[in-house]
């Protein structure tokens, strides 16, 4: 006989872990896709000596280090999900 309750449970247990692990991974993608916070950085002119070959001079703007440290928090919490899911998957481990 099939115990439909804990199917259920694995179910959204599953849904639930799955969804919250991929959400935590894109909102790291999307703080490592954030701006500089200032518009005018990417615009300053840079010495004559940050030019390339052709004359061009190219300027980045800068991401704030809080928008990276967040993305890796969001990646490292990735991490340990899957390892966990591993380890309740795995019989070895416990």
């Amino acid at each position: 006989m099939i115990n439909w309750t804990a199917f259920l449970v694995v179910l959204v247990t599953s849904l639930i872990g799955a969804g919250v692990i991929v959400t935590l991974f894109s909102i790291g993608v999307r703080l490592l896709a954030t701006p500089s916070q200032k518009p005018d950085a990417a615009r300053q002119q840079a010495p004559d000596e940050d030019a390339d070959e052709s004359g061009r001079v190219t300027t980045y703007a800068r991401r704030p280090p809080a928008a990276t440290v967040g993305a890796y928090v969001c990646f490292g919490l990735c991490g340990v999900g899957v390892l966990f899911a591993v380890y309740l998957i795995v019989p070895l481990f416990h």
